[in-house]
Parts: structure tokens; C-alpha cells; sequence
């Protein structure tokens, strides 16, 4: 299997009224990236409005092994279907993040075609001073999710670095059932107390639906 080495974490926030004409453009994707040898894998997913106030909103993550592949992507259909329909879509232009894989983690069964319908989302903002600490760190929580069963891991688990401070997360499960397990595991509990001091405030975690993937 090809390693990911970039990625891009896409921010769509939905128009007024315009929620299923984007929740539809989003799962359309999908057919266009399949034809595209350079997109690796690709998940466009709708977050739920969140506890701290975060509205509802779409996104896109998907993953290349070559600049040039992601760089192939932002210039084909997708993105030149995106800019069109952006003005009645979007509230604002949409927020396209390009980003350096850290680590990864995926299951066979994902592989197999198991298919993949929640996730969630994970923003870490470090501290000036502790960017390499965690970054180590993710790479050890890569490390570490590979090693762990079905049961209490992501079926699907991405590490990224956006800017000098700037890292998150994606995961995705099977199901509900298996988020819940995954953010009640010891492993997950292992990873929090490991960034204790490294974070300008909390890690921001958003809850969302799947709704189109290309594995």
C-alpha cells in the first residue's frame, strides 16, 4: 500500500438553506476522485454542530503520496467544481488546508470495502515550544494505533501538521458503537495525558457523519 505524505483538510461551511444542496455536492465527489490515480484516499464527511458553539459544517480530507498528486487535485475537477458552486453553497469561500501526513493507520477490513459512516475530527494547537514534543507524540499514537485491535481503535486513524503549531487528527469507525469505545479506550486516555502541557488550551473535537469515501 502506497504511504500518504500530504493531504488537505477542507472546511466547508454550508449556505443558509443550501445544507442538502451541499450535503449532495459532497457525496458527488466521489466519483470524480476515483478516477484520480494521485487521490489515495479521500472522505467527505458533515460535522455536527458542536458543544462549544463550532456550527455545523462539511469537509473534505483526502490524502496524496507526491506533492504532485495533491497539487493534480486542487487543479481537476473537484476543486474547479467546488470554486463554481462555492458563491451559492458556501457561506464564505471554502477553507482548503494543505497539510504533511505524520502518521496513518488503516484496517484491513476498510481495505475490503467495510464501509466507514462516523468519525471524528481533532484540532491541536501547540504551544510555540512544544511543536516537535507533539508531533512525536502522533507519531507515537500512529505507532500505537497500529497496534491495536479493531476493538478499540479507528478503523481509519491520520495524523497531520498544517503549519509550526497547527496539528489534528482524523479517525473513522464502523459505527457509533466504535467511536464510543475508541474515545473510552486506555489508548485514547495514554494519548491525552501525554499532551498535557503541550497545548494552547483544549484539543477541539468535532463529531461527524460520513458521507462518501474512497478508500
Amino acid at each position: 500500500m502506497t504511504t500518504p505524505k500530504f493531504a488537505l483538510d477542507v472546511v466547508l461551511p454550508p449556505q443558509t438553506g443550501q445544507t442538502q444542496a451541499l450535503h449532495d455536492f459532497v457525496a458527488s465527489g466521489r466519483a470524480i476522485v476515483l478516477n484520480e490515480p494521485g487521490t489515495l484516499h479521500w472522505f467527505g464527511f458533515k460535522a455536527d454542530a458542536q458543544t462549544d458553539g463550532t456550527p455545523a459544517y462539511f469537509g473534505i480530507f483526502d490524502t496524496f503520496a507526491s506533492s504532485d498528486g495533491r497539487a493534480a487535485h486542487l487543479s481537476g475537477d473537484v476543486a474547479k467544481a467546488l470554486l463554481a458552486n462555492a458563491p451559492t453553497l458556501l457561506n464564505g469561500g471554502p477553507q482548503i488546508a494543505p497539510v504533511d501526513v505524520i502518521g496513518q493507520q488503516i484496517a484491513p477490513k476498510v481495505q475490503q470495502g467495510s464501509p466507514l459512516t462516523v468519525g471524528l475530527r481533532v484540532i491541536l494547537t501547540a504551544k510555540p515550544d512544544k511543536a516537535g514534543a507533539l508531533k512525536n507524540v502522533l507519531l507515537e499514537g500512529a505507532a500505537s494505533a497500529q497496534q491495536q485491535t479493531e476493538e478499540t481503535t479507528a478503523a481509519y486513524w491520520s495524523s497531520f501538521q498544517k503549519d509550526e503549531t497547527a496539528f489534528g487528527i482524523i479517525a473513522l469507525f464502523y459505527d457509533e458503537e466504535d467511536r464510543s469505545k475508541h474515545l473510552s479506550a486506555a489508548a485514547a486516555d495514554q494519548l491525552s495525558s501525554k499532551l498535557d502541557g503541550l497545548l494552547v488550551g483544549a484539543p477541539e473535537t468535532h463529531t461527524f457523519t460520513v458521507i462518501a469515501t474512497k478508500v
